[in-house]
């Protein structure tokens, strides 16, 4: 878990931003967009432009680009983005609990608003 758990990690807050700057999309374009952008930068990895390469000299860079290619990435974004995507749907139309009160799909124990729906994606980042 130690060695792929960032990459995990990673793909799941990938989708997790994208939620919620987009609050309105579905779950499949998320699924969509989230999976393009991480194979994306997986693939950027295989390019060795010297501008690159500079680039992936700064910590925050390196974070966000990755310093090498590997097949086992490509696997950890899927389950993380999976995840998230499977988490999403399961949120959108069955219940869930937070904090101890249980939520029926639109129907709750008491009202919810919007920036309280987004707590559940904004705890990933804390």
């Amino acid at each position: 878990m130690l060695l792929y758990g960032g990459d995990f990690l990673w793909a799941a807050s990938v989708y997790g931003t994208l939620a919620t700057m987009m609050g309105k999309a579905s779950p499949r374009n998320l699924l969509a967009l989230s999976m393009t952008l991480c194979l994306g930068v997986e693939l950027s990895q295989l390019v060795s432009s010297p501008w690159l390469e500079h680039g992936r000299s700064h910590t925050l860079l390196r974070f966000l680009l990755g310093q090498g290619f590997l097949w086992s990435d490509l696997a950890c974004y899927l389950g993380g983005i999976g995840s998230m995507y499977r988490w999403h749907q399961w949120r959108q139309k069955g219940t869930f609990s937070m904090g101890g009160v249980f939520f029926y799909g639109s129907r709750s124990f008491m009202k919810i608003n919007r920036k309280q729906r987004l707590l559940p994606y904004l705890l990933l980042f804390m």
